[in-house]
């Protein structure tokens, strides 16, 4: 099998298109967000993409979408929502990776990315509904359940959705640490190898 160089960078305007291709492959059609959802959250500059040089293209191959707690985006996920109450925190929305893709540690490495930015940009907390299965991969990357607190029951995605947080003050130091961001060499650009 051969191994493919994944590069992780934060996603632009110009990747919506291909966000929409993956959320599609990758979630059933009632947690699709529309194309104004992906933009908005986008234009905030605080998501990544994963991509992978395939036949001379690079493709998308994941993503982790994040936005911050006081956004019109968060709208979607939040019934009554108050963003004074969450200035200081951001939304983990969605991370997806491509099932041919996974297993090579591609969506730790777009968390670790998304974590490390959402810390260096003064956030003090995240927030993210787990859906179903998915609960003890979000425990690997630090986050632990909550009580709604204000946000849309997380019931709603599914039977076994958890709301779940992680405050980035506990491991501010550990976030802080080079980010993709800030290497200039490879215009901002991670590595992981992933199988394809």
């Amino acid at each position: 099998m051969q191994r493919a160089r994944v590069r992780v960078r934060l996603a632009t305007s110009e990747d919506t298109l291909a966000l929409l291709v993956l959320q599609a492959a990758c979630h059933e059609s009632h947690l699709h967000e529309s194309g104004a959802v992906f933009a908005s959250i986008v234009a905030q500059q605080l998501s990544f993409v994963a991509t992978c040089a395939a036949d001379g293209d690079d493709q998308c191959v994941g993503y982790a979408l994040v936005h911050a707690g006081d956004s019109a985006a968060l709208g979607a996920v939040c019934d009554d929502h108050d963003g004074a109450a969450d200035a200081g925190a951001c939304f983990l929305h969605d991370v997806v990776v491509l099932a041919r893709c996974r297993g090579g540690g591609v969506a730790s490495q777009l968390v670790r990315e998304a974590l490390r930015h959402a810390a260096r940009s003064g956030f003090h907390e995240v927030h993210l509904v787990a859906l179903t299965g998915t609960a003890s991969f979000w425990r690997r990357q630090r986050f632990s359940e909550q009580e709604c607190g204000g946000y849309a029951d997380a019931a709603s995605y599914g039977p076994g959705a958890l709301h779940m947080r992680l405050r980035l003050q506990s491991v501010r130091d550990e976030y802080r640490v080079k980010s993709c961001c800030d290497d200039k060499r490879v215009g901002g650009d991670a590595a992981a190898a992933i199988r394809t």
